[in-house]
């Protein structure tokens, strides 16, 4: 998630393509900021929005590098590639409820989902020697992992969810675009999506 090949480098880097958003995992604020704004949303990406509603009141939010944070990951493809596919889903829900929070980067996922379809589709009618561009991003990511771990294992793996990260966060995204933006359906409460997407 932090790859500068996955995410651009929107996560977990020096240089940031967005302002900080605190996420629950690492997320403090004072009573103040409470009182002004209130709690989380019934809603995917809560927490963005959280972070939004606090930057919109005035607040200001730091990010403390040195300070020590434990996060829950999910453990398998299967729960990774839901947790993945809501934060797609997510991105439309605070676009909708934050005009202007949606950025060229978020949009990403879903044209390398639908761009990797057309792919696969002109290599079959026109030339099979299309599919060395996903092998030879393939070996990027595998070598860039295995630079930075020295474990061809956790190198493998990345591989594999560097693909589930990238298809499910557009898959989410596109889906949710398609029937919140294109169909104007409402937003779900979060009981509502929790049944749909776990």
């Amino acid at each position: 998630m932090t790859s500068f090949y996955t995410t651009g480098g929107i996560r977990g880097g020096k240089t940031r393509m967005e302002k900080f958003k605190p996420r629950t995992f690492n997320m403090g604020f004072s009573r103040a900021v409470y009182e002004k704004v209130g709690g989380f949303n019934d809603m995917f990406g809560e927490d963005i929005d959280l972070s939004i509603r606090i930057a919109k009141a005035g607040f200001r939010t730091t990010l403390y590098r040195d300070v020590l944070v434990y996060h829950k990951r999910r453990v398998n493809f299967e729960k990774f590639y839901k947790q993945i596919y809501n934060f797609g889903v997510a991105r439309i829900n605070l676009s909708i409820l934050h005009k202007g929070s949606l950025k060229i980067v978020h949009i990403f996922p879903a044209l390398f989902l639908l761009g990797g379809i057309a792919l696969l589709i002109l290599a079959i009618f026109l030339s099979p020697w299309l599919l060395l561009l996903p092998a030879a991003y393939s070996l990027l990511l595998l070598f860039d992992a295995w630079a930075k771990t020295k474990k061809i294992k956790t190198a493998l793996l990345a591989v594999c969810t560097s693909y589930i990260q990238l298809i499910g966060y557009g898959w989410g995204f596109f889906t949710s675009f398609v029937s919140k933006i294109i169909f104007r359906r409402k937003l779900e409460d979060s009981e509502t999506l929790k049944r749909i997407y776990s």
